[in-house]
C-alpha cells in the first residue's frame, strides 16, 4: 500500500491529480483516518486502462493478475 504522495510519485503525477482522481472514485483507495492509501495494484489499473480496478473487465483483470505476479517473481 503507498501514500498519496508515494502513488504520485509511482505514477509520475501530481499528488492534487492523484487526490483528485481518488475524489472522482477513478482510482480505487482506502482510508485510515485522514489517510489515503491507494494499492499498487489499483495504480497500474488506472495507468493501464484509465479506471480502478472495480470497473475492469474479466480479461483486463486477469492481466493486472498477471502483471503484479511477474513483478513478484522479479524481486525474487
Amino acid at each position: 500500500w503507498m501514500t498519496v504522495a508515494e502513488s504520485a510519485e509511482y505514477m509520475r503525477m501530481s499528488i492534487s491529480h492523484v487526490r483528485s482522481l481518488i475524489r472522482r472514485k477513478l482510482l480505487a483507495s482506502s482510508k485510515r483516518g485522514r489517510i489515503y492509501r491507494i494499492h499498487q495494484k489499483h495504480a497500474d489499473c488506472y495507468l493501464l486502462f484509465g479506471s480502478s480496478s472495480r470497473k475492469l473487465t474479466r480479461p483486463q483483470q486477469q492481466l493486472i493478475d498477471d502483471l503484479s505476479l511477474n513483478q513478484h517473481n522479479l524481486k525474487e
